[in-house]
């Protein structure tokens, strides 16, 4: 019986461990993205500092980037074209949240929810957008509907951000 009882221990003891160890593997050094505030109120007061942002990236191969955003305090609202060539555009409006400048990479994130559309077929998606020293990145990763017809990222933590989208004056040309 008290063979029994120190292997239980024993068994105990390695579990506490394993758990500890997936526990500090998963979580320490990871951004935690928090998910969009669906009840966000979208009217964005007229008496604080607006700050309009566009970025644009284009390949050879005829894919391209248009991003445009509009910053008032912690506020952000905008549109993000989406084409790669060999599929249909999808384009659309977000409004969400932006966070304070990151003192250490000196940039923002956005998180929002995107209005968009890709042919006939509209929906409202999840997005984050991180942005700053001239340049802009939209995550893109696995989606799923949370039950009432958003989309949300299926695991935030792995999210792609890739391409980089470059600033450019919002007058440019190729914002058109």
């Amino acid at each position: 019986m008290k063979i029994l009882k120190i292997v239980l221990a024993i068994i105990v003891i390695l579990l506490l461990i394993v758990l500890a160890w997936l526990f500090v593997t998963n979580k320490i050094g990871k951004e935690k993205i928090t998910p969009p505030d669906t009840s966000l109120n979208t009217d964005v007061p007229s008496k604080t500092t607006n700050e309009q942002l566009c970025y644009i990236w284009n390949t050879e191969a005829g894919d391209r980037a248009k991003l445009s955003i509009d910053v008032r305090e912690n506020k952000a609202t905008g549109d993000f074209y989406w084409l790669l060539a060999k599929n249909e555009p999808k384009t659309g409006i977000f409004i969400g949240t932006v966070s304070p400048i990151d003192t250490k990479t000196m940039k923002q994130t956005i998180v929002a929810l995107w209005d968009s559309k890709k042919g006939t077929k509209t929906r409202k998606e999840e997005i984050v957008i991180i942005f700053g020293k001239g340049i802009a990145n939209v995550g893109f990763g696995e989606m799923k509907d949370r039950g009432d017809g958003v989309y949300e990222y299926t695991n935030p933590e792995k999210l792609s951000f890739e391409p980089n989208l470059q600033q450019t004056d919002c007058n440019d040309e190729a914002m058109r």
